[in-house]
């Protein structure tokens, strides 16, 4: 069976019932006190109903003043209502609707939230005629069975759950940008299936969610990654709610949906535009940003996150692991010797600051993100900003993305070190024959390193 809302009971002395139901959500609490007692369960179950309609109404933003409120909400429930007649009915003569119903579903989604929305579009009269028949047969037949499906029990009741348990995450070991990637991702599984009762997740449901994927794909709002992150958060959610005990068993196609995700042109920097970089005039902060990158594989969230124990301030070297990969056990420690010039400038724009070697002018770590109450990610990103500006200045022409920098490097030093680049991406072996790999000899690394400063003109005579 699946879980209720959780609403938890808030003592007041003052009511009859001795307190109420209460849920905090999206920075909003709510209440609810038509109860006899704590232990009065049908009270509870009106609580988590109306709990419901109210999270409903906030994740939609909606309110009294917004036009055509009440128009949204009956074409949505009846467009998820002729969804889940096709998922009782996967044989329906009327399946070849679902791509259509699913887009609809999502465009009067997307148009609800807007501050001033249209009219909403009604469906063809024939057409909605159509589906009417077989929506009150559904509803009668409910009724009839006492099969309800309570909206505690449904998809989107559980994606809203887990969201919120994510976001309460941040702050305690979950980083604020693995936050976003969940909370723009799963959420497009919860708008094409969000009225299912969870307890009816099946192998069937995963396909048809696939085969709309690559319909997205194919009108070229995805690119096949994208998709493929999508499909993976989808599958990881519904695993989650077999571990929770949400639901009794997986769809038995679970672990063989996949999407192929094409190889993108490889892009990086060329040498001239490197050098034309590096010798721009002034910005020395930010051509540090960019020898780092170069010199050490780094992002910009790599150079936000560089401690000042981990540099060894009299050699000119760095070891750490990687931001992205530090908690993984079998991700290297590389230990990288800094070419003159980044060496140089590390030392002459080193913070203060007692933990992070690099901060911005008010001592703030580089890149900073945060979740604010309505669940989005905002993110600062200093070193971002200091390429654009200084880009603009130097009048480069459609300058390339910062992230390049890392792909760059690594291209360049398997021109000859080839054996060396996993180790300088700080990569993990992720085959059972790659556990053996040895890492490089330390001065060969250095060597190799050497070498690559070579190759963007950049000395290391230490």
């Amino acid at each position: 069976m699946a879980k209720d809302a959780k609403l938890r009971w808030h003592d007041d002395p003052k009511r009859a019932a001795g307190g109420r139901w209460k849920k905090k959500y999206k920075g909003k609490t709510f209440y609810f006190g038509e109860v006899s007692s704590k232990s009065d369960k049908d009270g509870y179950l009106r609580a988590c109903e109306a709990f419901e309609i109210w999270r409903a109404k906030i994740d939609l933003g909606l309110d009294a003043s917004k036009p055509h409120q009440a128009e949204y909400l009956q074409e949505i429930q009846f467009r998820q209502q002729a969804l889940e007649i096709l998922d009782l009915e996967p044989s329906s003569k009327a399946e070849w609707e679902r791509p259509l119903l699913q887009d609809e579903l999502a465009q009067l989604q997307k148009e609800l939230k807007k501050a001033k929305p249209e009219k909403p579009q009604t469906m063809h009269r024939y057409r909605r005629e159509s589906w009417k028949s077989k929506i009150e047969v559904l509803e009668k037949h409910k009724e009839y069975s006492g099969k309800r499906t309570m909206k505690t029990e449904t998809v989107q009741h559980h994606v809203d759950e887990f969201l919120e348990t994510q976001r309460n995450r941040v702050g305690a070991g979950l980083k604020p940008g693995s936050f976003k990637s969940i909370n723009d991702r799963l959420p497009h599984f919860a708008n094409q299936f969000g009225s299912l009762n969870v307890d009816e997740i099946n192998g069937r449901t995963l396909a048809n969610f696939q085969s709309w994927l690559h319909a997205q794909m194919g009108s070229g709002r995805f690119s096949s990654r994208f998709a493929d992150q999508i499909l993976k958060q989808a599958i990881g959610f519904v695993k989650h709610l077999y571990r929770t005990e949400v639901i009794d068993q997986l769809p038995r196609n679970i672990d063989t949906l996949r999407i192929e995700v094409e190889d993108p042109d490889i892009e990086i920097f060329t040498k001239e535009e490197i050098k034309t970089l590096l010798e721009g005039p002034g910005a020395e902060r930010t051509k540090l940003y960019l020898l780092l990158m170069l010199n050490c594989g780094y992002y910009a969230s790599d150079l936000s996150e560089l401690r000042q124990d981990e540099v060894d301030w009299n050699e000119g070297r760095i070891k750490r692991k990687r931001t992205k990969t530090r908690k993984h056990k079998q991700v290297p420690e590389t230990d990288f010797k800094l070419w003159d010039k980044t060496f140089e400038l590390l030392k002459k724009y080193r913070s203060s600051d007692k933990e992070w070697a690099l901060t911005n002018d008010e001592g703030r770590q580089l890149v900073r993100r945060a979740v604010t109450d309505d669940g989005k990610v905002s993110t600062t990103n200093n070193v971002t900003k200091a390429y654009e500006r200084f880009t603009k200045r130097t009048k480069v022409e459609k300058p390339k993305a910062l992230m390049l920098l890392r792909k760059t490097a690594a291209t360049e030093l398997a021109k000859k070190h080839k054996d060396c680049v996993d180790y300088f991406l700080g990569h993990a072996p992720t085959k059972l024959s790659d556990k053996r790999y040895v890492i490089p000899d330390h001065a060969d690394f250095d060597l190799a390193v050497k070498w690559l400063g070579e190759q963007f003109e950049q000395k290391t005579d230490r």
